[in-house]
């Protein structure tokens, strides 16, 4: 089975399973995802073609961060400690990002420095 095809409705595949979380804040193509290995409260990693990037907790709908950047964010990966996000963006310039400020929502520019 191709894992990047469309599974049928009546695949076993697919029988029985429902989402465990749905997010749908982004408005635009997400480009990367990252769970880290939290267990059940894993951090969710997510950036989008809409220029953000969102960090949510499993337990929990609501996101923790938003982050805007000016262009659309390739690729998002925290640190191994988890204390610092790096995003890629399409303007060719890599964001980092101080998972431990305090503010929820920033952007790109007041992130870096």
């Amino acid at each position: 089975m191709d894992l990047l095809d469309e599974p049928d409705a009546a695949s076993s595949f697919q029988q029985g399973l429902t989402p465990v979380v749905s997010f749908t804040d982004h408005v635009l193509p997400v480009t990367s995802l990252h769970v880290d290995l939290g267990g059940v409260k894993a951090r969710i990693y997510t950036s989008s073609l809409d220029r953000t990037y969102k960090l949510r907790s499993l337990n929990s709908p609501q996101c923790l961060y938003s982050v805007s950047c000016p262009s659309y964010v390739n690729m998002c990966i925290a640190d191994p400690m988890e204390q610092r996000l790096f995003m890629g963006c399409g303007n060719g310039h890599i964001y980092a990002l101080d998972l431990n400020a305090a503010a929820t929502s920033v952007t790109a520019a007041t992130a870096c420095g």
